[in-house]
């Protein structure tokens, strides 16, 4: 494929620079816009929600009121309580008048279009279709508010009146039962707005413990699923339900166990917003392909001492570091041509410098394996003179030779950096071993090594300028015998193993270990004080190695001795 030219990238980089925003803010314009007509839909379902459940609410509390009224009638429930058949003349006097009372009360109340009492006392007569014997329905079973009720109890009248919202309470005089008030209202002006058949944009739904009561689809089963029986007091979301979102909000009567809910389909404002987008994006298309035109016709002209400069680079890319480039004026271009053409002769000059770097290396690595052939004439020499010692029946001498030998291998074993701690032990007691040669006092060398960490390998020649600088400081200066403990355990919680080396020696006052601080964390080796350039190199290497984290530790107490703490972490040396 073939790669686009510096004058074309620059249009296209020139002309995103310009329609991206504009891309950018005829999107944020038309979500804002889809947002806010979404909250106004979402506003308009939360109100018209409110208003069904108002609605419901005030058709209760008009057959609750009706209720008391008519429960609150001492006269005709002691009526009803105490007919006997003597007095049917009279009760039934007294009936037509209450009914009537009853019937103007209903009048009154056009939703409710069934009040019906249900008494207990035989000597009643019944009054169609206000008063019956309580025994013709089973009403104790029936809760105080039904829904989608329908009885048998007067027939085709009965059937033709449709399911009905029904609120059944228990008469009581004195806390003695007379029978059953029973309240009805038909559902379709119970809740009107649950019965109108929904359209592709607008549905509501009544429903009650997870059943749709009045006109329900497969939308309003979705949303009801979704609203669940929780427990609040209503609310509001957006759901999928089909293939389409549907804007949901909620109210809940909780005295009553209903659930009111209107669901509207966003599809309008959707098609709107993508209409927008689309009118947006054809503009924007047409605009940004005459702008890259006319950058690009531009930028051709402009750049045209630009490829001189490219030209010249693919040159250098392709070996030819002799090229250099000139380009008239005194702009960037121009400043560019003359950087190009320094970075070529600089890049001349680094190329001597590598080869010059090389040779020094491969002299060095030749000087290495000379020092190396060296170090193995010393050993074939202290082979000499050992074997010289043993002729001559020298034990001391044939000794001390044996010890510097295995101390000088050792040391100049150089391309090992790390050794096992049995190896520097071994090395350690052979340097005790040489000073016992040498000195008319003995030193002794204690060691309490953690059984699992003999094998450990820790960074070669740690120890060893330790022990040397406790038998120079502390036990020479006496000339008596003296103990030297070396210490390998384990720190658990530090993570490292800790190498310890105490003497009991003259020890250091706190000036002393002080000074002795300070020049281990400088970097001049001058300031070191007698003895600290061993210990600055330990303290050098343990920081190369692992980190500055990982110091010496140096106590000391004049007339007690010293002790220095070398961490190793334990990961690293397994």
């Amino acid at each position: 494929m073939k790669r686009l030219s510096f004058s074309s990238q620059i249009a296209i980089v020139y002309t995103l620079i310009v329609a991206l925003p504009i891309m950018i803010f005829v999107f944020l314009a038309s979500e804002y816009f889809r947002v806010s007509m979404y909250e106004s839909v979402l506003d308009d379902a939360r109100k018209a929600a409110a208003d069904d459940a108002r609605s419901i609410v005030l058709a209760v509390d008009q057959m609750e009121r009706l209720e008391s009224i008519i429960t609150s009638d001492y006269d005709l429930l002691r009526t009803f309580f105490f007919a006997e058949p003597k007095d049917e003349d009279s009760l039934i006097e007294t009936l037509r008048y209450d009914i009537k009372n009853i019937e103007r009360l209903q009048f009154a109340m056009p939703q409710v279009y069934s009040i019906r009492l249900f008494i207990e006392n035989p000597n009643v007569p019944e009054r169609w279709p206000i008063v019956f014997r309580e025994d013709r329905l089973d009403l104790a079973s029936l809760p105080r508010w039904s829904y989608n009720y329908r009885d048998d109890l007067m027939g085709n009248l009965s059937a033709k009146s449709g399911d009905a919202f029904y609120l059944t309470e228990e008469i009581l005089l004195n806390k003695r039962h007379v029978g059953y008030l029973q309240l009805g209202m038909r559902m379709e002006d119970f809740a009107p707005f649950a019965f109108r058949e929904g359209d592709a944009l607008r549905v509501d739904i009544l429903a009650r413990d997870g059943e749709i009561l009045g006109a329900g689809n497969a939308e309003a089963e979705t949303v009801l699923a979704r609203i669940g029986n929780g427990g609040e007091p209503g609310g509001s979301f957006v759901t999928r339900a089909g293939n389409e979102n549907l804007i949901v909000a909620y109210e809940r009567i909780a005295r009553l166990g209903l659930t009111v809910a209107r669901a509207t389909s966003p599809s309008v404002i959707n098609e709107s917003v993508s209409f927008i987008r689309l009118g947006a994006c054809i503009i924007l298309l047409l605009s940004v392909a005459l702008m890259f035109v006319l950058i690009k016709f531009t930028t051709r002209r402009l750049f045209s001492r630009l490829y001189q400069v490219m030209g010249a680079m693919s040159e250098l890319r392709s070996g030819n570091l002799d090229v250099s480039v000139s380009v008239s004026g005194d702009d960037e271009v121009a400043e560019m041509a003359a950087a190009f053409t320094a970075m070529a002769a600089r890049i001349r000059e680094l190329i001597g410098e590598i080869k010059t770097e090389q040779e020094l290396v491969t002299q060095t690595e030749i000087k290495a394996m000379q020092n190396q052939i060296n170090a193995h004439f010393l050993y074939n020499v202290l082979e000499t003179i050992k074997m010289q010692a043993e002729l001559a029946d020298q034990a001391d001498i044939v000794e001390s030779v044996t010890l510097l030998g295995r101390m000088m291998r050792f040391c100049l074993r150089w391309r090992n950096h790390q050794v096992m701690v049995r190896e520097e032990l071994e090395y350690v007691r052979g340097y005790i071993d040489l000073m016992n040669i040498r000195n008319d006092y003995r030193i002794e060398l204690a060691l309490d090594v953690d059984p699992g960490y003999w094998e450990f390998r820790i960074p070669k020649m740690i120890i060893q300028p330790v022990v040397e600088n406790a038998v120079l400081h502390a036990i020479e200066p006496l000339g008596e015998d003296a103990v030297i403990e070396v210490s390998v355990h384990p720190d658990a919680v530090a993570g490292a193993l800790t190498l310890r080396v105490r003497d009991y020696g003259p020890g250091l006052d706190s000036d002393e270990v002080d000074r002795l601080g300070h020049a281990l964390a400088g970097s001049d080796e001058s300031s070191c004080p007698v003895g600290g350039i061993g210990l600055r190199n330990i303290q050098d290497r343990l920081r190369a190695f692992y980190g500055r984290e990982y110091s010496l530790k140096i106590v000391s107490t004049p007339g007690s001795g010293t002790e220095v703490t070398i961490p190793v972490p334990l990961e690293d040396g397994r």
